[in-house]
């Protein structure tokens, strides 16, 4: 929460990093540019991933999409304020669904209700009893926090449920059979192969842990600053309206940390695989070269 010099004027505003796992035909790209060429939210083909027999893609590809969504409300006083809410759009299948509640299409319709868009649809303009620009925008965060926790769930489910089945599948280098002539070319392929999808692995995981760790700390220095202000601002007497609210939010976030959690677990789990498949590599290199020495004698 920041104030102009005169202490009339305020900002309060939070920013939510997350990522969504979509499956389409097609990829979409952010067609928004960075001073640098690149798009300003990155996009990940992760089919790879999902190469089992029991997972159907349909001629499908899977992919990860890099989104934030920002909320600021601002204003001189308790009666003159404004709010704004930014999110990603650039990756949904259909910019013209007049159902999805994200999209501007869904609020032009004058036959439908009069739904806020700030609040992604989740109370009609008419209903909001909420007049104080602290109260909505912890009624907003809220509501947004719900969604990126949701983005998260999805996203970990997903992980978790393709990287323990990579693992424990019998293609795992070190529960192969003895080395022969006949298989020897076979088990080099699955040992290449095995790197490089607990590279690409490793690299998901770090982006993931990375941009979820960046939500938690803003949330973290978020209820130590901004919100301990957004409490005390309220008079002694008053029936504080913001407490339900941003411990509702705090158990969301609570959700977030387990999720870390739950990623850095499966960071464990690919690197612990890659000591492996590296001891399987010297292994078998040992085994080749002692071969080698008894064909000479």
């Amino acid at each position: 929460m920041t104030f102009a010099r005169s202490w009339r004027a305020f900002i309060l505003q939070f920013h939510m990093h997350y990522f969504s796992w979509s499956r389409s035909r097609s990829e979409k790209r952010d067609t928004r540019l960075m001073p640098g060429g690149g798009p300003v939210r990155e996009t990940t083909d992760i089919t790879f991933l999902s190469r089992f027999p029991d997972i159907e893609l349909n001629g499908q590809s899977e992919f990860l999409y890099e989104g934030q969504t920002s909320l600021v409300v601002s204003g001189w006083n308790r009666t003159v304020w404004t709010a704004c809410s930014l999110t990603e759009t650039y990756f949904y299948p259909d910019l013209q669904d007049p159902n999805n509640e994200e999209l501007l299409l869904h609020y032009t319709d004058p036959d439908v209700q009069d739904w806020d868009a700030i609040a992604a649809a989740d109370v009609t303009v008419g209903r909001i009893m909420i007049t104080d620009p602290r109260e909505y925008f912890l009624m907003v965060l809220k509501i947004r926090s719900k969604k990126c926790r949701d983005e998260w769930k999805s996203v970990l489910y997903n992980m978790r449920f393709r990287v323990i089945k990579y693992l424990k599948d019998p293609h795992i280098p070190q529960e192969r059979p003895k080395a022969t002539l006949g298989n020897a070319e076979d088990q080099t392929d699955a040992v290449e192969q095995s790197e490089r999808w607990a590279r690409q692995s490793s690299d998901i995981l770090f982006k993931l842990i990375g941009a979820l760790s960046k939500t938690i700390t803003s949330w973290e220095t978020f209820s130590l600053g901004d919100a301990v202000s957004l409490q005390y601002s309220f008079p002694p007497s008053h029936d504080n309206p913001v407490d339900h609210m941003l411990y509702d939010i705090g158990i969301m976030f609570d959700e977030l940390r387990k999720i870390l959690a739950d990623f850095k677990q499966l960071e464990l789990l690919i690197e612990r695989f890659k000591s492996n498949v590296r001891f399987s590599i010297i292994v078998r290199n040992e085994k080749s070269l002692a071969s080698g020495k008894s064909s000479l004698k």
